[in-house]
Parts: structure tokens; C-alpha cells; sequence
């Protein structure tokens, strides 16, 4: 995992496992794709051999975790450090419990592996037991966010908005050096003996990339098993206020490059948006419209017809798979009104 952790004997954990297998998944859909695509039987029969391997693999994971998983802990605790057989009472209490907090969950949760029940647990796990500061992460008495993009990612994944902007804006204020976009590896969380909040370790290129993943996965957001695109899963909402433009340009994604713009014109109680997709784009898209608390979608026009297909409660517009070129979006909304 990281040279600082190594032990005799040597420490297993599912995040390693978790990403093992979706290399194995992820070279063996490759080597299947290029195979198929440049009629290569070779590279065919390795990458179904690779495949067939992975999903064994994946069997044997989920068997462990059925096993290690603590159901009737309050909350349920999942360890994923193998062997650990009693939740942790804090999740700074040890060495071990530090590096799951700070690292092993947050590499867990990135791989994508756990379904939600699971992931959802080890979310909450990690709140209730005091391993989450305004978003960040601890490490004994100490921050340390360098690995946060994985909590990060995983707030957006199951549409935990409200979490995974705290972390954002924490992580700015909190964990970057003031007046510059570079963060350090660890600081303090409280005044040391007045000298104010002191560096426990310099400054660190994975810390200070934070936000920019972050950035990229609230503006163009991927599932991974699934053909869906999400634009603006987690935008603020602040950032449609009256007047506000929101523009993307050539966002990379394994279904080709997409362009979009929003421009918010809530004073005439419309917020239009333009979504450019290339002519072989195969995948949905959901274009989020997190307006102001207050406003609901009332009705859509795309390309100036009428267009049901959105989702007022989960305030997305749907493009469906298929379609493709220079859409223009015509969002309309009211107010609620209050009784």
C-alpha cells in the first residue's frame, strides 16, 4: 500500500484487493474491445482469460467481506483491514484504525466494489466514530486529506451532495496553504502552544490535486458500469443564482469529449444550458439543474419542442443514448410556494 505501512507480518486489506480486481476487469474488457475491434483471436482469449479471473477473484472478496462484516455494531462496521474482528472504538483509537480512516477507506471507496449498503456503511461508520473533521480526514491528533479525492468521489457516487461540498470547501480553507492552490500532507486541527495550526508534513502533489478531481467529478461525473455521464451532479447550488454561467469544454470521457454551458436567468424563471455531444457518443446524459432552494422544474424544451424526459425530484434532464451534436436546453421553473 505505502512504504510507512509495511509490517512483519504484512497487513492485508480489501482496498488492495478491490483495486487488483478492477485492474484485472479493466485490462480484460480492453484487451476484449481491441481484440474484437482488430479481429486478434490472441488478445480475445487473454482477455476473457482475465475476466473469467477477475470475477472468481471477486467471489473470493465478497466472500471475505460477508464474513468480516459486523451487522448488529451501531453503526454496522465493515473493517478493511482483514482480521479485525471488533469495530473500532475511534477512529483514531490505534495506527490501524488511523490508516483505514485516512487512506484504506477512502481507496476502498474509489475502487467502486462495495455496493451501497456497503459503502454507505463505511461512510457513516467513519462519521460516527469521529474520523471526520468539517468533511476532512484524521490521522491521530492531526489532518491528512491527501487521499480525500476517494471520499470525494464516493459522496457524489451515491448523490451525498451536501457531504461532498463540505469536503470541497473545507479542504480550500483548511488544507491548502492560504492564498495558493497548494496543500500540505498533514496539519494540525487545533493551536499548538499558540503558533497557530503547524505543518506536520510538507507540502504534497496528491493533496494539492484534490481539487481539481474533485472540481472535474462535480462538473462531469462517470459510472463506471453503466453507459450514464452526469452534468452538474454536484455543483453548488449557488452557482445558479441569477446570472451565473457554468461552461466546460472538451471534458475528456471513455465515450469521447462533451462541452456544455449553463446560463442562469432565474429572474425570468429559466436557466438555459447548451450541450454539445460528438456524433459517436454512446451513453446517457443527465444535466443536473441544482437551482436555489425554493425553485422546482416546472417544464423543459429541448431544441425548442416540449421535452418530458426529466426528474423533478432528482432535478436532472435526461438525454438518452443515442443522441447526439448541439442540443440547446430550456429549462423553466417556479417557485414553491409555502403553506
Amino acid at each position: 500500500l505505502e512504504a510507512d505501512y509495511y509490517q512483519k507480518p504484512p497487513v492485508y486489506n480489501y482496498s488492495n484487493d478491490a483495486w487488483c480486481w478492477r485492474g484485472l476487469f479493466e485490462i480484460g474488457k480492453v484487451l476484449v474491445e481491441v481484440g474484437k475491434k482488430t479481429n486478434n483471436e490472441t488478445l480475445i482469449s487473454y482477455g476473457e482469460k482475465l475476466l473469467h479471473e477477475a470475477e472468481n477473484y471477486k467471489k473470493d472478496i465478497l466472500a471475505s467481506i460477508s464474513k468480516s462484516f459486523i451487522r448488529i455494531s451501531k453503526p454496522p462496521f465493515l473493517p478493511v483491514i482483514v482480521g479485525i474482528k471488533e469495530p473500532y472504538t475511534h477512529m483514531t483509537v490505534d495506527r490501524d484504525a488511523s490508516y483505514a480512516n485516512y487512506h484504506l477507506y477512502a481507496d476502498l471507496l474509489y475502487s467502486d466494489f462495495l455496493n451501497e449498503e456497503l459503502a454507505l456503511a463505511v461512510i457513516k461508520f467513519r462519521e460516527n466514530r469521529g474520523g471526520v473533521l468539517l468533511g476532512m480526514s484524521r490521522f491521530m491528533d492531526w489532518l491528512d486529506d491527501w487521499p480525500a479525492v476517494g471520499y470525494g468521489w464516493a459522496y457524489i457516487k451515491h448523490d451525498m451532495i451536501e457531504k461532498f461540498l463540505l469536503l470541497y470547501y473545507s479542504h480550500m480553507a483548511h488544507h491548502q496553504t492560504r492564498g495558493t492552490f497548494l496543500a500540505y500532507e498533514q496539519v494540525d486541527f487545533k493551536d499548538t502552544k499558540g503558533m497557530g495550526r503547524l505543518i506536520k508534513a510538507d507540502h504534497c502533489i496528491p493533496a494539492t490535486l484534490v481539487v481539481p478531481h474533485l472540481t472535474r467529478y462535480m462538473l462531469v461525473f462517470e459510472e463506471n458500469y453503466q453507459d450514464i455521464v452526469w452534468l452538474n451532479k454536484a455543483v453548488p447550488r449557488k452557482w445558479f443564482e441569477n446570472g451565473n454561467k457554468i461552461i466546460v469544454q472538451n471534458a475528456i470521457t471513455r465515450f469521447g469529449k462533451i462541452s456544455y454551458s449553463v446560463h442562469s436567468k432565474l429572474s425570468q424563471g429559466v436557466i438555459t444550458a447548451e450541450v454539445k455531444l460528438p456524433h459517436d457518443f454512446n451513453a446517457e446524459v443527465r444535466l443536473r439543474i441544482r437551482a436555489p432552494i425554493g425553485y422546482y422544474i416546472r417544464r423543459v424544451e429541448l431544441n425548442g419542442k416540449e421535452w418530458n424526459n426529466f426528474d423533478v425530484k432528482n432535478e436532472i434532464i435526461i438525454i438518452p443514448k443515442g443522441m447526439h451534436g448541439t442540443m440547446k436546453i430550456d429549462v423553466y421553473l417556479d417557485k414553491k410556494t409555502i403553506k
